[in-house]
């Protein structure tokens, strides 16, 4: 006998008139999803404006020697500027990260403290030098909040100068004054440092957002970077250790020059035809597959999370509506289509609510009260409904059930698809168990669907 015939006519039609109802509340739930992603757009812009304010995202390059000297082209005489990066350099950074409001919007920033220490080689140097600078890059100088130490060998007394002397090579930073005046003839005579080794112990802090990029100018680089920030995103050079401490990481980099594309002395003239774009490279945080970089927006923030719960919008819909109708065969009770419909819509405003408080109250609270706010009135609904405390009981419990297991999902990032999928087939399996033993006779079925 079909399963479209006779008695079974009206629980096939029942379920076919479920399933075009939960393809239709996929329209309320797209302009929903359009509404999370304009208000994701206005927390991207919120974001940039924090940023912009605050700190943009850091690009620390350096320290180098900027030196200048005088070259004969024809009868012409110019200047050159070459700079020189240090044999070793040791970068500490210490991020402490702290979210920023901005109206109803926050977002993650950060105040740094970098520690930067190494040596030149003094043999690098030419010996027909005019002008002679210490310079240090930082993408966003107005976040450079302080310089608390800035030595070279035992000379302490140094003057900072805005401006990166580099040639338009690095845009934006500091350098020293000239320090030709202070160890001219120690330089020429060698005598700086009896290993031919020049020195600096460098310390700023400096605010940000987003993350932070640094080039290895160093011929070897040992890098490591702390933070508060529980799930940094690496970039570029990945690091050779990493582990999570106190809600926070702990990275480090060990990198020789040989990862780079620019030699270790950089004839600034002559820059613009190692790279695409030669007055970016050092500024722009696109060009970080030979740098280290370092993330630290939130992957998953609400918006991003809400998003991914409408994906499952279609399938608690429909099994939401399907648990409605077996409570209906297992107690002899009829449920109007209207009653269908009202209690499916309900289930589209979650996610409205769950946009709209998130704003206000953060994502797990926002995600509490609108599991409350739909699963305790859908259960009272079916009381009344059906005159079954049992049943109304029973279908808030399965709602807050499986937004309880939606939230846990949310929650993995790795594991989502594979949560999700488990979540799908153990719905499955519980469903094939509450229907095992309907064994109606088909007039029965008739009867009830019919009542």
């Amino acid at each position: 006998m079909s399963f479209f015939t006779k008695g079974k006519k009206g629980f096939a039609t029942k379920i076919i008139v479920v399933f075009i109802m939960t393809l239709l509340l996929q329209i309320p739930i797209f302009f929903v999803r359009d509404i999370i992603q304009d208000r994701g757009r206005n927390y991207s812009e919120a974001s940039r404006n924090i940023g912009n304010d605050w700190g943009k995202y850091q690009v620390l390059t350096g320290p180098y020697l900027a030196v200048s000297k005088e070259i004969k082209i024809k009868d012409e005489v110019k200047n050159e500027t070459i700079l020189i990066l240090p044999d070793q350099l040791n970068i500490n950074i210490n991020l402490k990260s702290e979210n920023k409001s901005y109206g109803i919007y926050s977002t993650l920033v950060y105040l740094a403290n970098g520690k930067l220490k190494g040596s030149f080689d003094i043999n690098k140097i030419p010996k027909d030098y005019k002008d002679i600078y210490l310079g240090v890059g930082l993408r966003d100088t107005k976040a450079l909040v302080s310089i608390n130490k800035l030595k070279i060998k035992n000379l302490e007394s140094i003057k900072i100068e805005p401006g990166t002397k580099s040639n338009g090579i690095i845009h934006n930073g500091f350098s020293t004054q000239n320090l030709k005046s202070i160890f001219s003839d120690k330089i020429n005579n060698q005598q700086l440092l009896e290993d031919d080794k020049i020195d600096f112990d460098i310390e700023l802090d400096f605010r940000g957002h987003g993350g932070i990029l640094i080039h290895p100018f160093g011929e070897q680089n040992d890098i490591n970077i702390k933070s508060n920030w529980s799930s940094p995103s690496y970039k570029g050079i990945l690091p050779v250790s990493k582990k999570n401490i106190d809600n926070g990481f702990d990275a480090n980099w060990k990198i020789s020059s040989l990862v780079r594309n620019y030699p270790q002395v950089i004839e600034t003239n002559k820059m613009s035809g190692n790279f695409d774009s030669a007055d970016d490279y050092f500024y722009d945080t696109n060009y970080d597959e030979r740098a280290v970089n370092v993330k630290l927006l939130d992957s998953v923030n609400y918006y991003t999370q809400i998003n991914r719960a409408t994906n499952y919008g279609m399938l608690f819909i429909i099994l939401s509506l399907m648990v409605v109708y077996i409570f209906d065969l297992a107690k002899n009770k009829k449920t109007h289509y209207l009653q269908y419909g009202i209690i499916g819509f309900s289930l589209v405003l979650f996610y409205l609510l769950l946009l709209s408080l998130s704003e206000y109250i953060g994502f797990t609270n926002a995600y509490i009260v609108s599991t409350l706010a739909i699963a305790i009135p859908n259960g009272l609904y079916m009381w009344s409904i059906s005159n079954s405390k049992k049943i109304g009981i029973s279908i808030g419990i399965f709602l807050g059930a499986i937004y309880a297991m939606l939230f846990s999902i949310l929650k993995m990032e790795k594991y989502a698809l594979l949560c999700g999928t488990i979540l799908i087939m153990f719905i499955l399996y519980l469903t094939m168990y509450l229907t095992k033993n309907d064994n109606r006779s088909e007039d029965e079925v008739k009867n009830i669907d019919n009542s």
